[in-house]
Parts: structure tokens; C-alpha cells; sequence
């Protein structure tokens, strides 16, 4: 299936220098199909760039051609456009068509991430026509190329550079971003490229690394260099289509709105940077929804992507994100064997081993609790939390001296032997030889959850016990009685929160409700947090070639479904840790 672009198309800045050429083509046209031209090029104006160039395909002209590439390249369909520039370099086109095609093959080679091609164009179109727009535009372009490369894309431009002067400037501009010994690395190879060693360009070059003093003095290293006017981010959408009869369409239906409503925002804060949306439907690839990653690269060259919805599918995708080297950032998929040893993989969902090492922390550091006991079901996803509460809580100096892991269905969802452990009645206690303990952590998930936590409660009521109490998500949507919501103080993890009087929230749905005609829900903001934090992060550092490393060292980022923070990791390490009696009733 053909990947579909979602966003609105954007006309880069950089592609509408081609309507000075046509004026002076018209008279041409005029005798051939010049009404169709007028039209294609109305679409053209008009950001319909699909139609347009369907349009200008029929135009059997070198000007039609030149604008079919371009109406490709502006709606992202860069392997299309490529084809019929290349179709005006070898027409009878003239000089003038010739060069903006030449010109748009440049910008087309950049978004394909073949830099050395790109600037090869680039530098052919500026260096012939020195005092044309075309030659101008050429030539800032190629100096912006020039910076913004990382030093792995720099090697490869250089590889595939065929003029010196291309691999000088190359050299040149990596001192900006390299350290003196690699910057001597980067001349060394230079003049092995060339056959005059005793060129003018080497002597320069030798002399900028020739004193590592006077090295640093000249070229303060500029971290993240801005990128190319009008370049485009290419986001991937991996998300089943499910029915609209179906439940699960809702979520998916709003983490995908609200990945656009973060796209939108990202266009709108940027004139001269752009992000489209592509998305695939992962439900119909259950045998090879990892297939979903080659077609968003080979087809989109896709950025980064967004998903998917489940697990399951992430673990089948992560492989091909590591190969192809694309980071995947998984919005709810929580599974913790998900990205291990994969750098390329990021969860915004905290996974259950993670929750449970937040809450060791919060207990010891914050409650100052010495003495934990732990209780969980076997097969639920408690059953991670857990062990990792207790793996942090012993690091941090607390003692974890009774760990229940229970088949709860099995017992009959009996508690009486482990709340022996935790009673409040210290006679028996004694007579057995129990030590107290200050707390319970029981990370009860599923539907068994509200059973498990009303039979705790009622066990802890019975004997007297005063522990208190720390749970997952499960005990804060438990419906606490009164009596109960006095005596018990409760202390949860929530990754996900919505503060209703949040006036960013108020806002958020405000506009939703305008784009979609929608009520905004908890998933549309978690696909809006997801996919602003990474836009975000784009701004900073505007090489997408950098996410992989940059992400994880992110600043905290405060989303309106709750807060993202990787902390040097690959899974978000935030977990709000809220309180049964300190809660405001202002969530959902």
C-alpha cells in the first residue's frame, strides 16, 4: 500500500524560483497546451501538488516535466520527481530549465539523504550560474548542507564528492563541529583524495590544524548547526485503522489526531522547516508488521516513527528501526524486554519495572521507609513492578523482608497468609516471630485488581494494621468509602494524568474540538505529547541524524498527559507519585 501523506502539503520556499523561468515559456506553451499549463500551475500555487502534477504530466514539454518534478518533490514523492528532472536534463530543454531542474535534483538528493549527490548539484548549478537567482539560491543551499551534516554524513558526502573543491569545503566546514585531533584526521584524508599535494586549498587546510592552540582559538565547535531553509521532516504514523464499530478506533483515531495537532503546531512555529505525517495501517501486517518500516523508508524516507499501538508489533518492528537506523518512539507500548541493547527504540510509557523502581525511590527517599512488604500476582503485569521495587529498595538501604508473588485465581484470591505479615496485632506478631513492617507495596493490575485491593483493605481494617499502603495505577481509581479514604493514606503511580484547570489542557481541547469536530481524550494528548516532545527536540537540534543519542538526554518535558523524561535511558523514567488524601479533584 502506498504510504499517505496526512498533513497539508507545504511549498518549500527554495522550490518557487522555477516561475521566473516560466514567464519566459508561456509563449511556447501558448502553442501547445497553455491552458492546462495555467491550470496545473494554478494547483501548483494553490499547494494541490498531487493534482498539479498529474496535470503537468500532460504537458509533453520540457516545462512540463521540470514542473512534474517539482509538484513530486513538494508532495514528497522524491524517487518520482527525481525521474522526470532527470527527463529535463536530457531534453532539449533550455539552459535555463535545465539548471532549475539541476537545482531541484539537489534539494530532492538532500531530502533523500544522499548529501554528496545534493551538493554535487549544487555546486555545478552556483558555479555556472554565478549572478542568476538560481546560482544564488544554489549557493546557500550549499553552504547550509555544508554545516549541518553530522560527522558519519560528512563521510559519506566526502566518499561520493567527485571535485575537489567539493571535499575541501567539506573539510573546511567540519572545523565548526570537530575537535583539533579529528579535524587533522579530516585534512589527512583530503590530501589523499587529490592528486596535486601541493595545491593551494591543502596548504590551507594544513595550516588551519598546524597548531592545535590557534585550532582552538579560531573554531569554537557549534553543537547543533541550523538546518538547510525549507528542509522537511519526514514523520512515520504506524497505527491499526480499526473500524469505527470497533473500540480500540477511538484510541487510535486520537493518538493519530493528536500527532497532526503537534505536526500543525511544529508548521506553524516554523517558516522555514516543515513536518509531514505518513501514515500505515499495522493491522493488516500481523504476520510482518515489521514489513511496515521498509515501506515507510524505501517510500518516505522517514525521520522517525510514531508507534505502534501494541507491544507485540514494537518488538516486531524494532529490529528494522535499528537496521535502518530510524528511531521508533512507541507511545503506550510498555513491555520491558521491548528495547533492550536497541538503541533506536524509545518508550514513552514507563514500563512496569520501571513504575515499581519510581515507587522504591518515592518510599525510601521521600517517606523515609526502611521496612517494605511486597505482594503481587504471578502472571499480571504487577508481577515486573515488583521485583524491580524491591531490586531499588534494597539498593537504596531498605530492607524487603517478606515477598509474596501469588497465583491469586488459584487461591481463591486468599490474602490470610500473607496478611499475617502486615497485622496490626502485635501479639501475634511476637508469637510467631514476625518483625513489622511500615509498608505495603502491592502493584495490582487486570481486572482482578479492585478484589484484590477491597480484600487487603478489608484484612488490614480487621487486625488493626496501620501500614501504609503504596499501589499502582489500579489503587487510585479504587472507590475508597469514606471511613476507608480517612484511615488509609494511599500512595499510587499514574503515568498519565489530565488536570482539567491546566489552561495549556483547556486549550488543547479547545483547538481539537475545532480541527476535528472531537472531544478531545487522554489518547489524543498522549500521541500530541509523543510527537511534540520529538518535534521539540528537532528544533534544538535540527538533524534528525542526531535523535537516537540527543532524545535520552532531553530536559524533562512536561506533556499535557503527564510528564516525559528518558533521564539517559530509553524509557520514560517520570512516574508522578500521587496520594489518596492529597489529591485534587481537578484530574481525570
Amino acid at each position: 500500500m502506498r504510504t499517505r501523506s496526512l498533513t497539508l502539503p507545504y511549498v518549500l520556499k527554495i522550490v518557487l524560483i522555477a516561475l521566473f523561468w516560466v514567464a519566459g515559456s508561456i509563449s511556447v506553451l501558448a502553442q501547445l497546451n497553455q491552458q492546462q499549463f495555467q491550470q496545473a500551475l494554478s494547483m501548483y500555487k494553490q499547494e494541490d501538488y498531487l493534482k498539479a502534477a498529474r496535470m503537468f504530466e500532460q504537458v509533453p514539454r520540457p516545462e512540463g516535466r521540470l514542473f512534474a518534478g517539482k509538484s513530486y518533490y513538494a508532495a514528497g514523492y522524491y524517487l518520482k520527481a527525481q525521474n522526470y528532472l532527470q527527463e529535463v536534463l536530457h531534453s532539449e530543454a533550455s539552459p535555463e530549465l535545465r539548471e532549475e531542474a539541476r537545482y531541484t535534483l539537489g534539494l530532492v538528493a538532500f531530502q533523500m539523504k544522499n548529501f554528496g549527490s545534493s551538493l554535487q548539484y549544487m555546486y555545478r548549478v552556483y558555479s555556472t550560474n554565478p549572478n542568476r537567482q538560481v546560482g544564488f539560491e544554489a549557493r546557500r543551499f550549499y553552504n547550509e548542507v555544508l554545516h549541518y551534516l553530522t560527522l558519519s554524513q560528512r563521510r559519506q558526502a566526502f566518499e561520493h564528492a567527485s571535485a575537489d573543491s567539493i571535499r575541501f569545503d567539506l573539510v573546511k566546514a567540519a572545523f565548526r563541529q570537530v575537535d583539533y585531533p579529528t579535524a587533522q584526521l579530516l585534512v589527512n584524508a583530503y590530501a589523499q583524495s587529490i592528486t596535486d599535494t601541493t595545491s593551494l586549498a591543502l596548504s590551507e587546510l594544513k595550516s588551519a590544524v598546524s597548531d592545535s592552540a590557534e585550532y582552538a582559538s579560531k573554531h569554537h565547535a557549534v553543537t547543533y548547526p541550523s538546518a538547510p531553509e525549507g528542509i522537511t521532516y519526514n514523520i512515520g504514523a504506524a497505527l491499526p485503522a480499526f473500524d469505527p464499530d470497533q473500540s480500540a478506533f477511538s484510541v487510535t483515531q486520537s493518538l493519530y489526531n493528536g500527532f497532526v495537532m503537534a505536526a500543525e503546531e511544529f508548521n506553524r512555529r516554523n517558516t522555514n522547516k516543515k513536518a509531514f505525517i505518513h501514515y500505515e495501517d499495522t493491522r493488516n501486517a500481523t504476520s510482518d508488521v515489521s514489513s511496515v518500516v521498509s515501506r515507510f523508508i524505501w517510500q518516505n524516507q522517514i525521520d522517525f516513527i510514531l508507534g505502534p499501538l501494541f507491544s507485540e508489533s514494537a518488538e516486531q518492528m524494532a529490529h528494522l528501526a535499528e537496521e535502518y537506523r530510524v528511531p521508533l518512539i512507541a507511545p503506550l507500548a510498555n513491555s520491558d524486554s521491548l528495547n533492550i541493547d536497541n538503541p533506536y527504540v524509545y518508550q514513552v510509557n514507563p514500563t512496569f519495572a520501571v513504575r515499581g523502581k519510581a515507587m522504591a525511590d518515592y518510599a525510601v527517599k521521600n517517606m523515609g521507609l526502611d521496612s517494605i512488604a511486597v505482594i503481587a500476582g504471578e502472571h499480571s503485569l504487577g508481577y515486573e513492578s515488583a521485583f524491580a521495587f524491591r531490586e531499588e529498595a534494597e539498593r537504596l538501604g531498605a530492607k524487603v523482608p517478606y515477598f509474596f508473588i501469588q497465583d491469586f485465581e488459584s487461591t481463591g484470591y486468599d490474602l490470610t497468609e500473607f496478611g499475617q505479615y502486615v497485622s496490626g496485632d502485635r501479639a501475634m506478631l511476637d508469637s510467631l516471630n514476625i518483625m513489622p513492617v511500615q509498608a505495603v507495596y502491592a502493584p495490582f493490575t487486570g481486572e482482578a485488581a479492585p478484589t484484590l485491593i477491597d480484600l487487603l483493605l478489608t484484612d488490614l481494617e480487621a487486625s488493626g494494621s496501620m501500614v501504609k499502603l503504596l499501589g499502582s495505577q489500579e489503587w487510585g481509581s479504587f472507590n475508597l468509602a469514606d471511613q476507608r479514604a480517612q484511615r488509609f493514606n494511599i500512595h499510587y503511580s499514574q503515568a498519565y494524568r489530565i488536570n482539567r484547570q491546566s489552561k495549556e489542557v483547556q486549550r488543547f481541547k479547545e483547538e481539537y474540538r475545532s480541527r476535528f469536530g472531537l472531544d478531545a481524550n487522554r489518547f489524543a494528548m498522549l500521541g500530541y505529547d509523543a510527537a511534540d516532545y520529538v518535534l521539540r527536540t528537532l528544533e534544538r537540534i535540527h538533524n534528525p541524524a542526531l535523535l537516537k543519542n540527543v532524545l535520552k538526554q532531553q530536559p524533562a518535558y512536561q506533556g499535557l498527559a503527564g510528564p516525559i523524561n528518558f533521564n539517559g535511558t530509553h524509557i520514560n523514567q517520570r512516574i508522578p507519585i500521587y496520594s489518596t488524601l492529597t489529591d485534587s479533584t481537578a484530574v481525570e
